[in-house]
């Protein structure tokens, strides 16, 4: 199981904040593509032309990441202010 939590449009757009997840063993993108599989709205919301951040356990991921079982995962869109 990895808990996910979604921040500003991704909680606002899916209706969701956060979820526990059934998950063995995979990566960032792995993840990505299950979540794109549910439906069009999240295959739409979180293609490739989007903007924004996978964080796995408070880590900013540049980069394809393994996703182990316990994992925190948070998807963050932009951030604008001051």
């Amino acid at each position: 199981m990895i808990q996910i939590t979604y921040f500003g449009r991704f909680k606002t757009i899916l209706n969701i904040t956060t979820e526990n997840l059934a998950w063995s063993c995979g990566t960032s993108v792995d993840l990505l593509n299950l979540l794109k599989g549910r439906d069009e709205l999240w295959r739409t919301t979180l293609s490739e032309d989007q903007v924004f951040r996978v964080v796995v356990n408070n880590e900013i991921c540049y980069e394809e990441t393994a996703i182990k079982v316990g994992d925190h995962v948070a998807l963050l869109p932009p951030v604008t202010g001051g």
